[in-house]
C-alpha cells in the first residue's frame, strides 16, 4: 500500500461493501444448507431456504449494480439511485445481464439459461413479494386462503421440473419403487403414518410417504444445484466487476470483495455434491 494513499478499509463505503457482501453470502449459504434438508416433515427448511436465497440474491445483485455504478461515475450511488432498481429479482437479473453485455465480460460461468433456473427465479420473486409470498402463512392464520403458498409453489414449479428431468423413468426411480413395494409388504399393515406433502395433500400410508421421501432426496440435491448455479453466475459477475475496479482502475472501496464470494465460484461437481456451505 503506497504511503501517501489511505488504506481501503479507512473508508466507510469499503466497510459497507464488505458487510453487505458477507451478509448476502451467509444468507445464501444458510439457504443452500436448508434446501438440502427440506421435505414434507421439515417445512421450515423450505422457508429458510426461500428467505435466504431471495434475500441473498437481491442483495448480491444490488452490490454488483452499485459496483458497476461506481466504476462508471467514480462515486457511489445515493439511496434514491439504488432504490430505483426495486426488489424484483427478474428485473435485477436483467440489469446484471445488461451490464455483462455492455462490458463485454467473459465470465468463467455463464448465466444458466434453462427452464428450471427460470422457475427458481419466479418462485423466489413470488416469495419476496410480501403481498403474495412470504406472508402467506400469516394470511392463513386470519382465515384467508393462501393462494400463493411458497412451499407448494416451489414443489409444483421447481421440484416437479427437477423430477421430470432427473428422476422420472430413471434406474433410481425403478430401484425406489422396488424398495417401496418391499416396505409396504413388510410393514404396510402395521405402520401408522400421518403427514401432509408440500402441496398439502394427506399422506396416511407408508407407501405414499416413502415415495415422497424418495422424490424429496432428488429435489433437495438438484434444487440446491440449480439455485447455486444462478448464485455462481452472479458471484462471478460481481467478483469480476469489483476486481477490475480495484486492481485495474484503482477504486479503493472495491478492493478485495471478490474474495468474499469465492466460495460460490466452484465447478458443477461441488455445487451438486457439497452439502455444507460455505466451502472451507
Amino acid at each position: 500500500m503506497a504511503a501517501d494513499r489511505p488504506a481501503p478499509w479507512a473508508s466507510p463505503e469499503w466497510h459497507g461493501f464488505a458487510r453487505e457482501t458477507d451478509l448476502a453470502t451467509q444468507l445464501i449459504c444458510a439457504a443452500a444448507n436448508s434446501i438440502g434438508h427440506a421435505d414434507y416433515a421439515n417445512l421450515g427448511d423450505y422457508y429458510v431456504a426461500l428467505f435466504g436465497f431471495a434475500n441473498g440474491l437481491e442483495r448480491l445483485a444490488k452490490l454488483a449494480i452499485a459496483a458497476d455504478f461506481i466504476r462508471v461515475h467514480r462515486s457511489p450511488p445515493n439511496e434514491t439511485e439504488l432504490r430505483k432498481f426495486g426488489h424484483k429479482l427478474p428485473a435485477l437479473i436483467g440489469v446484471l445481464r445488461t451490464i455483462e453485455l455492455r462490458r463485454a465480460m467473459v465470465l468463467t460461468y455463464a448465466y444458466p439459461d434453462d427452464p428450471i433456473t427460470t422457475a427458481i427465479i419466479d418462485c423466489l420473486d413470488l416469495f419476496a413479494d410480501a403481498g403474495r409470498g412470504r406472508y402467506a402463512n400469516v394470511a392463513a392464520l386470519t382465515g384467508s386462503t393462501a393462494k400463493n403458498d411458497p412451499v407448494a409453489n416451489w414443489w409444483s414449479t421447481v421440484a416437479e421440473r427437477i423430477l421430470e428431468r432427473h428422476y422420472r423413468g430413471t434406474p433410481r426411480e425403478s430401484r425406489d419403487k422396488e424398495n417401496i413395494t418391499l416396505i409396504e409388504q413388510l410393514v404396510g399393515d402395521s405402520a401408522q403414518v400421518l403427514h401432509h406433502d408440500e402441496l398439502g395433500h394427506l399422506m396416511d400410508d407408508i407407501g405414499t410417504a416413502s415415495r415422497r421421501t424418495a422424490e424429496c432426496a432428488v429435489a433437495q440435491k438438484y434444487g440446491r444445484f440449480y439455485t447455486l448455479r444462478l448464485v455462481r453466475w452472479m458471484s462471478d459477475l460481481y467478483g469480476d466487476i469489483v476486481w477490475a475496479g480495484a486492481y485495474q482502475e484503482g477504486i479503493a472501496i472495491l478492493f478485495g470483495h471478490e474474495e468474499r464470494v469465492m466460495t460460490f465460484r466452484a465447478p458443477d461437481h461441488f455445487l451438486l455434491t457439497r452439502k455444507r456451505w460455505p466451502l472451507h
